[in-house]
């Protein structure tokens, strides 16, 4: 049985049923027992009424594999099935991540339903048909139910982005960790000592242990971290960027509702010998909510976590609070918006800079949950959240992406077809495009104007030194490719010549190719020496 990626609150069965969940997740690929199966026993006995009520049983109290059984028996008495019989039906598989299974049913209650589902459920039908690889369909129930809403035009926006990002992701490789196992590996984190991961690997059951790995031995199998032993830990981290304080979820100790469900707290630690001391739970936790995925910007100062509570767009939404000097929260926790949140289910935080990356199953995507960067507009303003394509996002679940800082390396997790295990870490790796602008001409005489053939220019590019020598051909034409965002230094020079120096500043993005730049070197024996005709050139660098 796989590892439920989301903490939902509907569908927590942690470690009794060997599924963690909250109120974004749902178990991985369940299958149905051999002792599950045998409640098929004398089930022909019973009515249609009795089989009913038993299997609303079974799946309120969370047990969706022996609801599914049920709800089966049900439909084969030949008895026109019910809306509730269809939906719960389909949230039994989409509980446990059979989408395929989950997405027939979900059709069938829209077809059912003439199309009039609530945006939840339609949500869940496209990821089901998505991950199926009906994307035709998905798309035409997608834009009708859409239609002459204002979110039709963000969802078009995104749907445009991605058959674009598709073409574009040539210059990324995609890296199936050799640590990862059949079981489930997960929730990548960066510290000063390394990869941190999740992994039920040694365990009988799902119960789950914190991994280490040197930073520059990804390809190691990884050894145990006693940083976090306790036993109602979730498999949520970050580190603060000296590595000193962590910030993790485990249990509440307050079981709410039904049988087997229980939230999610964040809490605060500092790290002493390898050791957490001085524990603490966050302020804004609320027993009666789950709060999730906790990440914690580069300058300490802001906290970003997902959460089911009251006042949020839909399942779970991604907020964020300030914190002190000392990581003590400042702020009451502050929703990102409905640009960012949806009806759907937003988590996995991560920022890096400017941008936000989080997981989503609402925003416009290719199946499953896929991973979406936004920009930060301001405080409370973000951008359109686009795709990031492929290959970062599948047809299945692809969440917990993070960046190591100052590298082309990321990492997040997927149980996408053809990984080891339930649950996959993958590492992204981006090979650097540089932008060049073009900048050509001529070397002149100074004197007789006549072209300088064989003339050198010495290239300089200060901020990420560059260092080159040309010539210039018979014709005294030159051609450089000089790298945006950057200062470049330029020294014209030839035996029996003064050199002449220019300096240009490229932006970051290309502009025309700057042409027919005339660069004048004056002779020794010139009596009247001018050290700076190329005063002339014709080209506007500063445009650059």
């Amino acid at each position: 049985m796989k590892f439920s990626i989301f903490f939902n609150i509907r569908i927590l069965l942690f470690f009794n049923l060997f599924v963690v969940s909250s109120i974004c997740a749902k178990p991985i690929h369940a299958k149905l027992t051999h002792s599950e199966t045998s409640i098929k026993t004398d089930l022909h006995k019973k009515s249609v009424e009795d089989l009913l009520i038993e299997a609303d049983i079974q799946f309120n109290t969370y047990h969706f594999e022996k609801a599914i059984v049920l709800y089966g028996e049900i439909i084969k008495t030949n008895v026109e099935p019910s809306a509730h019989v269809l939906q719960h039906m389909a949230d039994s598989y989409f509980n446990i991540n059979k989408y395929s299974e989950a997405g027939i049913w979900y059709l069938k209650l829209y077809d059912l339903q003439q199309g009039a589902l609530e945006e939840n459920y339609i949500i869940k039908l496209v990821e089901c048909l998505k991950a199926n690889r009906q994307i035709r369909k998905a798309d035409e129930i997608l834009i009708n139910f859409y239609e002459g809403k204002e979110q039709l035009n963000l969802i078009l926006t995104q749907k445009k982005h991605l058959n674009n990002q598709r073409r574009k992701n040539e210059n990324s490789t995609l890296v199936n960790l050799p640590f990862n196992g059949a079981k489930s590996d997960f929730s990548p984190a960066i510290n000063k000592d390394g990869l941190l991961f999740i992994s039920s690997r040694e365990k009988e059951n799902d119960n789950y242990d914190l991994f280490i790995i040197a930073q520059d031995s990804v390809t190691s199998d990884g050894h145990f971290s006693n940083i976090i032993t306790d036993s109602t830990f979730v498999p949520s981290l970050t580190f603060s960027r000296d590595s000193k304080t962590v910030y993790f979820t485990r249990n509440s100790d307050t079981n709410v509702g039904a049988e087997n469900v229980t939230n999610q707290q964040i809490l605060r630690a500092t790290i002493r010998n390898n050791e957490l001391t001085n524990i603490k739970v966050l302020s804004f936790n609320n027993d009666n909510y789950s709060f999730n995925h906790p990440s914690i910007s580069a300058d300490g100062k802001d906290l970003y976590f997902s959460s089911n509570m009251p006042g949020g767009f839909g399942e779970s939404d991604i907020y964020k609070v300030t914190l002190n000097n000392n990581g003590d929260v400042i702020s009451a926790p502050i929703n990102l918006g409905s640009k960012i949140n949806t009806a759907g289910r937003e988590d996995y935080p991560f920022v890096q800079g400017q941008q936000l990356f989080f997981a989503s199953d609402a925003h416009y995507g290719m199946g499953g949950l896929d991973i979406f960067s936004s920009r930060a507009i301001s405080k409370l303003e973000y951008s359109t959240p686009l795709n990031m394509g492929s290959p970062v996002n599948s047809a299945m679940d692809d969440f917990s992406y993070i960046a190591e800082s100052g590298r082309n390396n990321a990492y997040f997790t997927s149980n996408r077809v053809g990984g080891h295990g339930d649950n996959d870490i993958y590492q992204l790796i981006t090979k650097e495009v540089v932008a060049f602008q073009i900048y050509s001409g001529y070397v002149l005489d100074e004197s007789t104007k006549e072209p300088i053939a064989n003339a050198h220019i010495q290239l300089n590019s200060i901020s990420n030194k560059v260092n080159f020598t040309f010539e210039t051909d018979a014709n005294g034409y030159y051609t450089l490719k000089l790298p945006c965002n950057n200062q470049h230094r330029m020294v014209f020079y030839k035996e029996n010549y003064l050199n002449n120096r220019i300096g240009i500043q490229i932006g970051q993005r290309p502009s025309k190719p700057s042409l027919n730049n005339i660069i004048y070197l004056s002779p020794l024996n010139k009596i009247e020496k001018n050290d700076n005709k190329s005063a002339s050139i014709n080209s506007d660098l500063r445009a650059f």
